[in-house]
């Protein structure tokens, strides 16, 4: 019935908000046990990050050696969203309202930054690993060896990492391997900003454009691989280790809100709100924050309304069998990083029972909430993230979810993917 209703307003690009009938009020115990990666996948993801410390400090300027983004609390933003939410109800109390800043994140300034550092830095430490074992020692390598061990580096620069990507995976991708010596061929799709193309080329990346989507780009990309060994395939659609890079970010978020006075339970829930492209970095930060966070956390996803892929692949239960243009949407919106006509099959599987819901907005009213932004916080984001900001008025008018708004004790989290 939900998807009856929602399927005529989809396909004249009208928002809307879908609520996932399946999203599981015990993941602990009915969910998480069952899936592919597993909380010991978690915490070796969190041990791999520490390990990586020196080389991230050493190499790419990182400060302290931790990939992470400041937790802004964006109390004048709250007012002008109130506002726009609350037209009859003047005496509304929400709860705080915070901004994860991963715009700032260091090396590419975007989520992609977990997720495609944290792939690289695992080839290469697994590489060094190999080296290290091959001499008789089966420790660990410490990270600085990565660079230093001039038999690590040689092995390195016979490495050829490729990726397809709308820009900031790319980036990220790009700005590591070459880094560490790799050559790194990046397929970008026709949405990819110009600036993104012309900072891969500069720092050494060889990039390939593409007349379709992203889509397209990534089968080009891993069409490529499949065709010689001697290519590593980052493969944003299905990649484990992108997932387990995003994930960390919930660990992040815990320590961050206990620093500033949060306790999050079932009376005190946390709602996130994050922008979902193929699903990588969303489905990544989703599982992680219901490892740490049960069924106090609620997690909305927010796709462009031209390019809806995961609402439909979801509600559908097709998953990746059906694209956007299926229901006849054109798949073209200024927020890059979201131009996505199917979704992940991998990130469907890991979060069609723990994601809250996904709603929809469209480009205008992401450029009027960047200006928002700017204009009381002085944060600039990309168009792609601040489609995030959409999600209390879709809650508030939801009978569903209007009681996680007007709970006083909800703290938000809008997340600036970049």
């Amino acid at each position: 019935e939900q998807e009856n209703s929602l399927l005529s307003p989809m396909k004249i690009y009208q928002p809307v908000l879908w609520r996932n009938p399946n999203c599981s009020n015990n993941p602990s115990l009915d969910i998480l046990p069952f899936l592919k990666l597993k909380i010991s996948d978690f915490k070796e993801a969190k041990l791999r990050w520490e390990r990586m410390a020196p080389l991230l400090e050493s190499v790419f300027g990182v400060k302290n050696g931790k990939i992470e983004s400041p937790l802004i609390e964006i109390p004048k933003m709250k007012e002008i969203l109130k506002k726009q939410i609350s037209l009859k109800d003047e005496n509304l109390q929400i709860g705080r309202i915070f901004l994860k800043a991963d715009n700032q994140l260091a090396v590419c300034g975007s989520v992609k930054a977990r997720g495609g550092m944290f792939e690289i830095l695992s080839l290469a430490e697994k590489k060094a690993n190999e080296i290290n074992n091959n001499n008789n020692n089966n420790t660990i390598i410490n990270s600085q060896e990565i660079i230093n061990n001039p038999k690590i580096s040689k092995t390195l620069n016979k490495i050829n990492v490729v990726v397809g990507s709308t820009g900031n995976l790319g980036l990220s991708i790009g700005i590591t391997g070459v880094k560490l010596g790799m050559k790194v061929d990046v397929h970008m799709s026709h949405d990819a900003k110009e600036w993104k193309k012309k900072l891969l080329r500069e720092i050494g990346a060889n990039v390939i454009e593409h007349k379709g989507d992203y889509n397209e780009a990534v089968a080009i990309a891993r069409k490529q691989c499949e065709e010689s060994s001697k290519y590593y395939f980052v493969d944003d659609e299905s990649s484990e280790l992108l997932f387990l890079g995003y994930s960390s970010a919930a660990i992040e978020l815990c320590e961050q809100l206990k620093h500033s006075g949060i306790t999050v339970s079932v009376n005190n829930p946390l709602i996130c709100y994050i922008p979902c492209g193929v699903g990588g970095a969303p489905s990544g930060i989703c599982w992680g924050l219901k490892h740490i966070f049960g069924n106090s956390v609620y997690i909305f996803f927010v796709e462009p309304t031209h390019s809806p892929c995961m609402l439909l692949g979801l509600m559908s239960g097709l998953n990746e069998n059906i694209s956007v243009r299926d229901i006849g949407l054109d798949n073209k919106t200024e927020a890059d990083g979201l131009a996505v006509a199917r979704p992940s099959a991998f990130c469907c599987n890991m979060i069609k029972d723990l994601v809250s819901g996904i709603y929809t907005v469209n480009d205008e009213s992401m450029f009027k909430w960047l200006k928002d932004l700017m204009d009381s916080e002085n944060i600039f984001l990309e168009p792609s993230c601040a489609a995030a900001f959409g999600g209390l008025d879709h809650l508030y008018k939801s009978e569903n979810f209007r009681n996680l708004v007007i709970n006083p004790n909800s703290t938000h989290i809008f997340w600036g993917t970049g």
